[in-house]
């Protein structure tokens, strides 16, 4: 008797245990894929925070920067601080040197 009721018990048992076990490869398959696909999202956002961090503080470091050459460059302009080094380089060098 090809379809007994042992054999399609049997064939039943057997594509039980096939379902599952295929289900189980294609779960953990499934699972590994996608945490490695976030890994490799988490690492390229925080790259790009990374460089966009960096590059908001480069900004302020260069506004600070020209700020101080800003200061720096009135205060040479100042009519006292010409003075004094007219002062000093009378001082230093005599007159002598300055007329030649």
């Amino acid at each position: 008797m090809p379809n007994s009721p042992k054999r399609q018990t049997s064939l039943k048992r057997m594509f039980g245990i096939f379902a599952s076990i295929f289900f189980v490869v294609i779960l953990t398959a499934g699972s590994t894929i996608s945490f490695i696909s976030m890994q490799r999202i988490v690492r390229t956002n925080t790259g790009n925070e990374l460089a966009q961090v960096v590059e908001i503080d480069k900004i302020k470091l260069e506004a600070s920067v020209n700020g101080e050459i800003a200061i720096a460059l009135k205060m040479a302009n100042s009519p006292l601080v010409i003075r004094t080094s007219l002062t000093l380089r009378t001082t230093l060098y005599g007159e002598s040197r300055l007329r030649k």
